[in-house]
């Protein structure tokens, strides 16, 4: 089985590094013929073969300008990519593990000062202050929670 990209014609920058014309050209034509099985193209009559290759080349090049920055690209530069990509990840995991648990002490410490309150206040007997607060705070807490599903379900 022949191997893809064998046939290709191979261009190197030293040998011409602004890429000239006809290199291009015979890299595009090379491209065709790998679109076209070499059985079919052996058959053609040259005038022909030309006229197919030209027009398949302009249907391959009519796709999205490839970035010149990927044809440099090289297996270094992949492996430093992936490595970016990974850390990245990394520290992506590790800022959501430490939002979650911020937002678990806050909730926490909120949670044993208003229990506190509560308890400060119903031990020394101000019961008509509880009457007012605990309402107050059942109105925040459904608050809270209501905007923290909201903020939940958009993101």
């Amino acid at each position: 089985m022949r191997e893809p990209g064998a046939d290709l014609p191979a261009i190197r920058e030293e040998e011409d590094p602004a890429g000239s014309e006809d290199a291009i050209r015979e890299a595009d034509d090379a491209a065709a013929a790998q679109v076209i099985p070499p059985e079919v193209l052996e058959h053609l009559p040259a005038e022909q073969k030309k006229q197919l290759l030209t027009a398949i080349t302009t249907m391959l090049s009519i796709g999205p300008m490839p970035n010149p920055i990927a044809a440099k690209m090289t297996p270094t530069h992949i492996s430093k990519v992936l490595d970016l990509q990974e850390k990245d990840m990394t520290f992506t995991y590790q800022d959501r593990r430490d939002s979650r648990l911020q937002s678990t002490v806050v909730f926490l410490v909120v949670l044993i000062l208003g229990v506190a309150v509560v308890l400060i206040l119903a031990l020394n007997g101000h019961d008509s202050t509880l009457d007012k607060l605990i309402p107050i705070g059942a109105g925040l807490a459904g608050g809270f929670g209501s905007g923290y599903a909201v903020g939940r379900r958009r993101s």
